[in-house]
């Protein structure tokens, strides 16, 4: 297995000795029982092969890997991922962790049969509270209500200590959820979600074809997210926020504990750029989908802002964003300042 990094290729990607969990993501392949009309792949549902996926499971343990993450595609419709979640324990795996659109969670057989075979963490993508628009992204009635039902059935099963994991949800923030966030806040976290996790749709695959329908304004995401701040808070719901530009969201109270920073690193997968199976930096590929202005030099937060999806930008432009200097930070009240004088 070679890793592909700016300085060339290496057997297995280097990492701390004091590490305590080092993980690697593996792609199960596309296959997939939805058909999302923001999914980024677009190519053939191509599913790879048991022996190999096992094989490279295998090396990573042997290079003293303790904690896994298999993708897709959905993981659930993999031929045999019962008995490849058995090998991987096997393997001396501590940590197993499926990303999974949850609708085959609603069967509590399978589910069950998934963590007596070594899987101890799910995360499920689901993209909005409401059945109309949970359907219409996913392209098959019915689904939300398997979404939901599977998610009930792993928040039961974790408070009944089957896995010691929580359950976190994943959602894609576009036109048809954007205005209804906070209500999702107020759904998930009373069938017992606490963790959630929102992403910034980004304008390639499906999602570029479905531009118009699906991709907000950033402006109108900043001016949504304050209120999904204030749900979380008060149901004790923890949201993270992948980056989004800093110019737009820095003066949200509680935007700074929100910017999610335990981004994975490698991913065993198809090439994103060409049909060839390597491992790849999932950090660094990211930041090659995004882009600056120049303006962006003159931003006190241009060390940490990633910036802006180029689909985004091609179509939008960077109106949006300005530059944020020292005075305009120094314009911020202080936590709990209120602005008056005594």
């Amino acid at each position: 297995m070679k890793r592909k990094t700016g300085d060339g290729y290496y057997d297995v990607p280097p990492h701390a000795q004091d590490d305590k969990k080092k993980h690697i993501e593996i792609s199960l392949g596309m296959a997939c029982n939805n058909k999302c009309i923001f999914c980024l792949n677009v190519g053939p549902r191509k599913i790879v092969p048991f022996e190999q996926v096992r094989k490279e499971a295998a090396e990573y343990a042997g290079a003293g890997y303790n904690s896994i993450g298999l993708i897709g595609g959905d993981p659930t419709v993999y031929p045999r991922i019962s008995e490849l979640g058995r090998q991987i324990k096997a393997m001396g795996y501590k940590h197993i962790h499926m990303i999974s659109n949850g609708r085959r969670f609603s069967d509590i057989e399978f589910l069950d049969e998934l963590i007596e075979a070594g899987f101890n963490r799910f995360s499920v993508s689901i993209h909005s509270h409401l059945p109309e628009v949970e359907d219409k992204l996913t392209q098959r009635p019915g689904s939300h209500a398997q979404k939901i039902q599977g998610l009930k059935n792993l928040v039961r099963r974790s408070r009944e200590g089957a896995f010691r994991e929580r359950v976190p949800i994943n959602i894609v923030m576009h036109k048809l959820n954007i205005d209804n966030l906070a209500a999702s806040v107020r759904f998930f976290s009373d069938i017992g979600i606490t963790d959630m996790r929102l992403l910034i749709i980004r304008p390639e695959g499906y999602a570029l074809q479905h531009f118009d329908l699906l991709v907000p304004r950033l402006t109108r995401v900043r001016e949504r997210l304050p209120a999904v701040i204030r749900a979380a808070h008060l149901r004790k719901l923890k949201v993270m926020i992948d980056p989004p530009p800093y110019c737009l969201f820095y003066d949200i109270p509680g935007f700074n504990r929100m910017v999610a920073r335990d981004y994975l690193d490698y991913v065993i997968s198809d090439a994103p750029d060409r049909a060839v199976r390597e491992t790849f930096s999932w950090n660094e590929y990211r930041l090659k989908q995004k882009v600056k202005d120049p303006g962006c030099n003159n931003c006190c937060f241009n060390g940490i802002c990633e910036g802006v999806w180029t689909g985004y930008v091609k179509v939008f432009g960077f109106d949006e964003f300005v530059p944020v200097t020292d005075e305009m930070l120094s314009d911020i009240p202080a936590p709990g300042a209120t602005g008056k004088t005594e």
